[in-house]
C-alpha cells in the first residue's frame, strides 16, 4: 500500500513541478506580489478536484471515446501553440521585470477569473490530472 501511494505520489509532484501554463501564471503573480495566496489557493483547490475526479474513473470514460480524445488532443495542442507564440513574442517585445512594472494591477475579481481560465481552460491541466490520474 505504502508503494502504491509513494509512486503516485512522486507522479504527482512530477507533473505540478514542471512549468506550464498554470505555474508560469502563479510566479507572474508572485513576482507582481498581487494577491499571490489567493491565486496558489485557487490553483490547488483545481488540482485537487481535477485530480480526484481522474483518481475516481472519470479519465477512463473520457479516454474510451476516441472523438472526445481526438477533439481534446487538438485543443491542447492548439492552446500550447498559441501560449508558446506569446512567450516567443514576449522575449522580443520586453523583458519580464518591464513589462511588470508597467502593468496596471488588476482587480481581485479580474485575478479570479484569469486564475480559472489559465487553470480550467487549459487541455493541458486535464492531460495531467484527470487522464494520468486513471
Amino acid at each position: 500500500m505504502a508503494s502504491v501511494f509513494f509512486k503516485g505520489f512522486l507522479l504527482s509532484l512530477s507533473l505540478i513541478a514542471a512549468i506550464g501554463a498554470q505555474n508560469a501564471f502563479i510566479l507572474k503573480q508572485a513576482l507582481s506580489n498581487h494577491y499571490i495566496f489567493i491565486v496558489c489557493s485557487i490553483c490547488f483547490l483545481c488540482d485537487v478536484i481535477l485530480m480526484s475526479v481522474g483518481i475516481f474513473g472519470v479519465g477512463e470514460i473520457f479516454a474510451k471515446n476516441k472523438i472526445l480524445a481526438l477533439i481534446l488532443a487538438f485543443c491542447g495542442a492548439c492552446f500550447a501553440l498559441y501560449y508558446a507564440f506569446l512567450s516567443l513574442k514576449a522575449i522580443f517585445v520586453s523583458p519580464m521585470k518591464i513589462q511588470l512594472a508597467k502593468e496596471k494591477l488588476p482587480s481581485l475579481k479580474k485575478v479570479i477569473i484569469l486564475t480559472l481560465l489559465v487553470t480550467l481552460a487549459n487541455p493541458h491541466v486535464y492531460l495531467d490530472t484527470v487522464f494520468f490520474g486513471r
